[in-house]
């Protein structure tokens, strides 16, 4: 069985905005909203994230239409299903716009280092998540959703409708997310890194995360 949920903010204190209504008339099985402050609402997501478990994310950006989502939701349901018995196992499968409008904003101030224009908008960021328990079940897990993902990332392209946008808070280490921002964005990075950090410290020195030279 798969669960839907729908995680709705309004910035203003109002018990219920009327632009949340078409949503509200939809049956649920349990509903949470309220006035809440933020580490209220850190505390329940935190709830559903237990410690302990083995965690993998890998994400893709698209097109934002009904066909999109409706092929990334099929493929993110028949893809989880070779999974479904993995011990521990808890998927996830997560979809966020980016709108037009919000592009704009973010190129406001010196311009979008992300590479992202508001004609391609509205986006879909898709992100595919994944916990399990046991390490013995990593190549299995990690093979299904890189399945998932580039089924997704095929339909896309062969549709127009992939951005090579790669969010870097949803990507998985396999990812190049730098480089997706675009040539002249990774470009400038360059410029940066050789004038700030000419030694390379923070390219071959600090472990993890992503760097502008993968595979470091």
């Amino acid at each position: 069985m798969f669960v839907a949920a729908v995680d709705m903010e309004y910035t203003k204190p109002a018990e219920n905005p009327p632009i949340f209504d078409t949503f509200k008339a939809i049956p649920a099985m349990r509903d949470t909203m309220g006035i809440k402050s933020q580490s209220n609402v850190t505390l329940e997501f935190k709830a559903s994230n237990p410690n302990g478990l083995r965690e993998s994310y890998w994400t893709v950006t698209v097109k934002l239409d009904i066909e999109m989502i409706t092929f990334v939701a099929d493929s993110y349901m028949a893809g989880i299903d070779p999974i479904k018995n993995v011990t521990g196992i808890v998927p996830a499968l997560t979809l966020q716009v980016i709108s037009p409008s919000m592009i704009v904003k973010m190129s406001k101030n010196g311009g979008n280092a992300l590479g992202l224009k508001p004609s391609e908008g509205p986006l879909l960021l898709v992100l595919v998540n994944v916990m399990w328990a046991d390490r013995a079940d990593d190549e299995a897990v990690l093979n299904a959703v890189s399945d998932i993902i580039n089924a997704v990332k095929y339909e896309a392209e062969s549709s127009k409708k992939l951005n090579k946008f790669i969010y870097m808070n949803y990507a998985s280490q396999f990812q190049n997310v730098i480089e997706s921002y675009g040539s002249a964005s990774y470009e400038r990075l360059l410029q940066v890194a050789r004038r700030y950090d000419p030694s390379r410290v923070f390219q071959e020195l600090q472990p993890g995360y992503f760097k502008l030279t993968p595979g470091r």
